[in-house]
Order: structure tokens, then C-alpha cells, then sequence
């Protein structure tokens, strides 16, 4: 039993270590909102590259996931709402904000994607008090 702790202590620290290593930053995300917004951009003229489809794709994959996220959270815990309206439902538009939001804000872009999200969620539609 001890040499199944032994071995599976280290196992547990690395995988802890590797998920918290995956935690996006708002330098990440605005990279690849960057993209979505070359890829909206080009798509209907030229060919686009992989990458830039990824990294796109990306962004809108985790603004979307973010929304629902929160939406859940606020209506199953009933958590105070970081944002009212259906204004953050244009992808586009959120994805362009992100980006404008984190270029006037350079000291945040080792922040948590997740941290400056919320911040341009809550600038963009805010809650009436």
C-alpha cells in the first residue's frame, strides 16, 4: 500500500501541475481572438490559414463556453450577475472588445483569460443596480 502511495503521489503533482500550466492567459486568448477576427475578415475573399481558423475558432469556443459558464452558475447558485443583456451574445463583436480591452491594458495580459473576460463582460453590458 505504501509503494501505491509512493508512486502515486508523484503521478497526482505532475498532473496537477500540467492542468494548472494550462490555464490560459489574456495574452493567449487575445491572440486568438486576433485570429477570429483576421478569420471574419477573409474568410468570404481568400483562403485562410489553419492556424489563423484554429486560433479563431479557439476564441469563440471559449468566449461561448465562458457565457454559459457564468449563465449556469448564476442560475443554478443563484451568484450575482457579472453582466445583464443579451449584449455579449455577438461573438464578433466580443472577440473585437477582448482584443481593444487587453491592448488598453497591457499590465493584465498575465491575468487569467478568465479574469479579463469578465472584465470586458461587465464593461460591455453592465447590471443596473
Amino acid at each position: 500500500m505504501r509503494l501505491l502511495l509512493w508512486v502515486a503521489l508523484p503521478i497526482i503533482a505532475c498532473v496537477s501541475n500540467a492542468q494548472a500550466q494550462q490555464t490560459k492567459t489574456a495574452l493567449q486568448l487575445k491572440k486568438e481572438c486576433e485570429a477570429a477576427e483576421q478569420l471574419i475578415a477573409t474568410v468570404a475573399t481568400q483562403p485562410v490559414p489553419r492556424l489563423v481558423i484554429t486560433d479563431g475558432v479557439s476564441c469563440f469556443g471559449y468566449l461561448r463556453g465562458y457565457l454559459e459558464a457564468v449563465a449556469y452558475l448564476q442560475a443554478v447558485r443563484d451568484a450575482k450577475p457579472i453582466y445583464c443583456g443579451e449584449k455579449t451574445r455577438d461573438f464578433r463583436q466580443l472577440a473585437a472588445t477582448y482584443v481593444k480591452y487587453v491592448n488598453a491594458h497591457p499590465e493584465g495580459v498575465d491575468s487569467t483569460a478568465a479574469n479579463t473576460v469578465a472584465n470586458v463582460i461587465a464593461e460591455i453590458a453592465p447590471c443596473k443596480q
